[in-house]
């Protein structure tokens, strides 16, 4: 399973947010079964309450739309975390918008899924 964290903080520029993802290249082969999953880490898991939305602009290589919530601090995530690979190949970036302590951050040149 290829598991992506991500972590947004305050930016020194307002509005925006500094994105952190681990790993930032994911390298997976097309019939890879195991799901890929995406976990808040750093100050989102410290965050009173956060809603994440993964975007694929064109073509995802995911079976499913990964959208999840959390709705207090420890609570399990509500909505889809993971998904399994469909069977596209190529390289694919993504979009995140995360919503956190009343804000709403958006990183729209995210790290990339590599797809053999």
């Amino acid at each position: 399973m290829a598991k992506i964290k991500i972590d947004v903080t305050a930016s020194a520029v307002p509005a925006f947010g500094d994105f952190t993802y681990s790993p930032s290249t994911v390298h997976l082969q097309h019939n890879d079964p195991n799901p890929v999953e995406f976990e808040p880490s750093g100050s989102l898991k410290r965050a009173s309450a956060i809603v994440v939305r993964v975007y694929f602009p064109g073509i995802s290589p995911l079976n499913d739309e990964i959208s999840f919530s959390i709705a207090k601090k420890g609570a399990k995530a509500t909505g889809t975390t993971g998904s399994t690979l469909n069977g596209q190949i190529g390289t694919f970036h993504y979009f995140t918008a995360i919503y956190v302590d009343g804000k709403l951050y958006l990183d729209a040149d995210c790290p990339t899924i590599i797809v053999n």
